[in-house]
């Protein structure tokens, strides 16, 4: 099966408290890359926030890159990840938003 192009809004959690990231709740961020399907994807964001030492909440809005930027506004730095995750493969991440409490 080939690869595509996906997006997808992830939920990260600390695995333990850090001091680097000032101690944080959680983040989110937006993930692009190449992946066979939904499940491949998030599969590879697993992996790939491990380097973060954090690990994956959950991934929402997943979709093909394509249909995202037919539908709705996509800013500069998420279409540079995806033709970055397109010519490199891999998962590429945006800007990581931290917040400090509990998400309700």
């Amino acid at each position: 099966m080939a690869e595509k192009l996906w997006i997808g809004l992830v939920s990260l959690l600390p695995t333990e408290w850090d001091d680097e990231l000032g101690g944080v709740m959680g983040a989110f961020t937006n993930a692009v890359g190449l992946a066979t399907d939904e499940q491949h994807f998030v599969d590879q964001i697993r992996v790939a926030v491990k380097e973060f030492e954090m690990e994956l909440e959950e991934v929402e809005d997943i979709e093909l890159f394509a249909d995202r930027i037919r539908a709705h506004e996509v800013s500069d730095e998420i279409r540079a990840m995806a033709e970055e995750a397109r010519t490199e493969g891999g998962i590429f991440f945006s800007t990581l938003h931290t917040y400090d409490r509990w998400r309700q």
